[in-house]
């Protein structure tokens, strides 16, 4: 008798985990994870809300100097050089900058010939002995040194950008503005692999978009962004980013956000949106996964303290629902987010510029949280390789 009896305690009340004097149990897990729910559930319709297209007033052109870091990527390179010949932005406010970061290949050749059309443009060689700052921060240093501009325009250069780049900057940044943030998209291909791509680039689309939407931005894409030089100066700029070996935009961002006063907001105007192309092979593709999760451990606390949220939510939702006691508040609690994540993410689809992915979104919504949570945590532990 007993011995049925404590079964039925093992059962109903976790005791095994708390000890026998923990009857309360499935009733507080049940409470914690309806708050958390709660809280996830605002985050997530305050997004769907967010995510909306905007047009800002025109304003009178004013300086930008692009910037392009180029490390062996003479393959990729010449789409961007057409796409910067057909920006609508005045030659006269604008130069171009391409950084040749000691390639190996024929980068630089490249650059040199397909330059000569375009206005404005002008190339930067970087030997190895320079290369004193890890990832691409003395290459990108040294082009803001350089600049003209008082407005600095980053991009990568296996992107492309659109023609009306420049002026969505433009427009947008208001005098208050140190930084604006915007979007990269990844080109769409036939496959699972560029399906996942494209879907965890979404999703760290709306980790750069919401938090900055709010006020408090978190994290940012280098392949799509610009800033004041003087705030760069004044910060510091990457020089006090040497002990990060990449990152580069993601803590530069938090860098301006401690150190200087003034707004950094997200572009939300389409006609920023720029394109990259997708990693070519799946050892590409697992150290850029592995390279972009390494960056966790060391960023600010506000993001830290999200990256714990969600990952408690998910982890007691995933424990309750195995549980007789819990079971069937916790499948209510998963039912719920699916729906409203499907929602924010259909939302998010269109937002930036990614249609294609809807018919996915299903299946990415189960299987993402497991690739996320396996990659990142190779990611925290530095097992990654930088490009050659």
């Amino acid at each position: 008798m007993a011995s049925k009896r404590m079964n039925v305690i093992l059962v109903t009340d976790w005791g095994w985990i708390f000890g026998r004097g923990a009857v309360k149990w499935p009733m507080l897990s049940i409470i914690i994870l309806g708050l958390l729910a709660l809280l996830y559930f605002a985050l997530v319709l305050r997004t769907a809300f967010l995510l909306t297209p905007r047009r800002y007033p025109h304003r009178k052109e004013r300086f930008f100097s692009v910037i392009i870091a180029a490390r062996n990527e003479g393959r990729r390179v010449l789409p961007l050089i057409a796409s910067l010949k057909k920006l609508d932005y005045p030659a006269g406010q604008r130069e171009i900058i391409f950084v040749d970061d000691a390639s190996e290949d024929d980068t630089a050749a490249l650059i040199t010939k397909k330059i000569t059309t375009l206005p404005g443009a002008r190339l930067i060689s970087v030997s190895p002995a320079e290369r004193l700052l890890p990832g691409k921060k003395n290459a990108l240093h040294r082009a803001i040194m350089e600049a003209r501009g008082e407005l600095i325009a980053v991009t990568d250069a296996d992107c492309i950008v659109p023609p009306g780049w420049l002026r969505a900057f433009n427009d947008c940044f208001d005098e208050r503005d140190i930084m604006l943030l915007g979007h990269s998209r990844v080109s769409g291909h036939r496959g699972f692999l560029n399906l996942y791509l494209r879907f965890d680039n979404l999703f760290s689309g709306i980790m750069v978009a919401v938090p900055a939407l709010l006020g408090l931005p978190l994290s940012s894409v280098g392949r799509n962004m610009a800033y004041r030089r003087s705030a760069y100066v004044q910060s510091g700029g990457y020089p006090q980013l040497a002990r990060h070996r990449s990152g580069d935009d993601v803590f530069l961002t938090e860098l301006f956000r401690q150190k200087l006063t003034g707004h950094i907001r997200y572009c939300s105007c389409p006609g920023s949106l720029v394109s990259s192309e997708a990693p070519e092979t799946l050892r590409e593709i697992f150290w850029q996964q592995i390279r972009k999760n390494s960056k966790l451990p060391y960023k600010s606390l506000p993001a830290l303290f999200l990256t714990l949220f969600l990952f408690v939510l998910h982890l007691l939702m995933a424990v309750m629902l195995f549980f007789p006691g819990t079971v069937v508040f916790a499948a209510t609690i998963l039912g719920l987010k699916l729906l409203l994540e499907f929602l924010a993410l259909w939302r998010a689809c269109d937002f930036f510029g990614e249609p294609g992915l809807k018919k996915a979104l299903p299946l990415f919504q189960g299987l993402y949280p497991l690739l996320a949570v396996i990659l990142g945590s190779l990611g925290m532990l530095g097992l990654y390789k930088w490009k050659p």
